[in-house]
């Protein structure tokens, strides 16, 4: 083909072409793919730390946050917090948050974001494991796959129930105690989640291979800061540990270096939080039972409602993905044999039946939660108990039949944790939504791990999925913006109140209601006690009478 032009000019389109059609090979579209694979993922991330750093600038001090902001705190963390608890990690940062609004705008968004990309770490099939040490067909998810299942995260971390919500994300002292331990639990877990991987050992590079010096100081600190935040973690963590050593020593024939290490950090964290004097007839506000009446009535009447019920939208997910993958199974399945289709399909029906039966359930008992099966409430909730139980083996032996044999134990032990982690809360009270944080953190990790494998190979568009949960994000985001900004202006016009109240020397001093009350902790206090620790966080004399209108 004849072009115009000078020679130069032909000269440069012909260098132009050459270099467009290197650019076309398939290692640089890989690359390009790759940059833009990142940053449409760091814009994500920057977004998210954007708005949770603004929720947590917004969200307004409550409860026993006004006590954590007096001096008397900061005395009981010199004294090491003697007599108090064990959670000295969970009482620092809490200490930081009440005397800093940027440490309180900060802080918050900080740990969010490394569960998210804790939590991205191990869905997503990147990092630790090749095709060539498993030596067969291991796909990974594409980029678009991936940044559709990061965007399923934040979803399912924003979508929890309205109870854990207002004692986690609406309540300072709550978050401090039970989001990081979640985090660092998630560092440890996906740095040993291959060890479950049905090949040798030598085949997988473990942390205990290539061991060093600075390595194992840094598994010990992980391990040890685990441990200073919520005692049924402590415990949990400690117990987990101890199944991973017995695990790889049996099934691999090896003690991994690193599991003692960490082992010897998580039992060294526990004892020094349960030497602190508050268990031992200090002033924790915590008591313990081991009787067995009274923990079966813990977990019939409370842990059940918060580990499994009240759970909506993470159990609807469940079902969903299940029965898909349950439809992929039967669609791949090499069964020949009719009796033996028809056996299998009856037990798909039957789990399909029993995840989809539970989560409507939980969707009318959000609606009518005064309904009952039996009017006698304990009947009742023995009945809620064994359907919880039903739900959790359905889905267990979903995962078991549906999911490939070299990670269906992984993703069992997952599941199990989500569930198991909560039973030290059995001989605990009293005990609250917040305390579950960490089972619905696990519980979002199995379903997410369950969607991205069912995700892996399959050439299906994701471009609607895409778009839903896109709009459902931008939902329940507006939503959280909305209700934390509309409390935020509600704090500072109690401010502004009560710096006029003590300027003009007033006699009494008016402060608004929060204007979205279910978006956050107790926002008012609740007795004189509490009432003396609102005056004193804020300033205000002691003489000086508080109404909440």
């Amino acid at each position: 083909m004849i072009r115009g032009g000078s020679l130069e000019e032909q000269f440069l389109i012909k260098e132009v072409e050459k270099s467009m059609s290197y650019e076309k090979t398939e290692d640089t579209v890989v690359k390009l793919k790759s940059v833009v694979k990142n940053r449409l993922s760091l814009v994500i991330y920057l977004l998210f730390f954007t708005i949770t750093a603004y929720l947590a600038y917004q969200l307004p001090y409550c409860h026993d946050d006004w006590h954590w902001g007096l001096s008397d705190r900061v005395v009981l963390m010199k004294n090491l917090f003697q007599n108090y608890n064990g959670r000295y990690l969970g009482n620092i940062t809490i200490l930081l948050i009440t005397r800093s609004i940027l440490a309180k705008t900060l802080i918050p968004a900080f740990w969010m974001t490394w569960l998210l990309r804790e939590m991205e770490i191990s869905v997503s099939n990147r990092g630790r494991i090749s095709e060539k040490r498993l030596g067969r067909s291991y796909t990974f998810i594409n980029d678009k796959k991936h940044c559709f299942l990061l965007l399923i995260i934040i979803f399912l971390l924003a979508a929890l129930p309205q109870t854990l919500l207002v004692q986690s994300y609406g309540w300072f002292a709550a978050f401090a105690n039970f989001v990081p331990p979640a985090v660092l639990f998630l560092c440890w877990f996906n740095q040993t989640d291959d060890i479950y991987i049905g090949v040798r050992s030598d085949e997988v590079d473990l942390t205990g291979v290539g061991f060093n010096f600075k390595k194992a100081i840094a598994i010990f600190m992980l391990a040890l800061c685990t441990q200073f935040f919520a005692e049924n973690i402590t415990i949990f963590v400690v117990l987990y540990v101890l199944w991973i050593i017995v695990y790889s020593t049996v099934r691999k024939g090896k003690l991994y270096f690193s599991h003692l290490i960490y082992f010897i950090g998580a039992i060294t964290g526990a004892i020094l939080m349960f030497t602190n004097g508050g268990y031992h007839g200090g002033v924790s506000f915590k008591s313990v039972s081991l009787s067995i009446a009274d923990m079966y009535y813990q977990l019939r009447d409370k842990i059940m409602d918060h580990l499994f019920i009240n759970n909506v939208v993470l159990n609807i997910t469940f079902a969903v993905v299940i029965v898909c993958l349950l439809i992929r199974k039967e669609k791949y399945s090499c069964s020949k044999i009719q009796g033996d289709g028809r056996k299998h399909s009856l037990w798909d029906a039957l789990i399909a039946l029993s995840v989809w039966g539970y989560a409507c359930y939980c969707v009318w008992h959000s609606i009518f939660p005064d309904w009952k099966f039996i009017s006698d409430e304990g009947k009742n909730n023995f009945v809620e108990l064994l359907f919880s139980g039903l739900f959790f083996i359905s889905v267990l032996i979903a995962i078991w039949r549906t999911v490939d044999s070299s990670r269906r134990t992984s993703f069992c032990i997952l599941y199990l944790c989500s569930i198991l982690s909560a039973a030290p809360l059995m001989a605990a009270n009293p005990i609250g939504a917040r305390c579950f944080y960490f089972n619905y953190a696990l519980q979002c990790l199995t379903v997410l791990k369950l969607i991205g494998f069912l995700l892996e190979g399959e050439k299906i568009s994701i471009w609607y999925p895409t778009l839903l949960i896109s709009a459902a994000l931008a939902v329940l985001g507006g939503t959280y913006l909305f209700a934390f900004t509309a409390n935020g202006a509600t704090e500072r016009a109690r401010r502004l109140l009560i710096e006029e109240a003590v300027e003009s020397k007033a006699e009494e001093v008016i402060l608004p209601y929060m204007s979205c009350p279910s978006w956050c902790y107790v926002s008012e206090p609740m007795n004189e006690e509490w009432l003396k620790y609102y005056k004193d966080f804020y300033g205000i004399p002691e003489e000086m009478t508080v109404t909440f209108q």
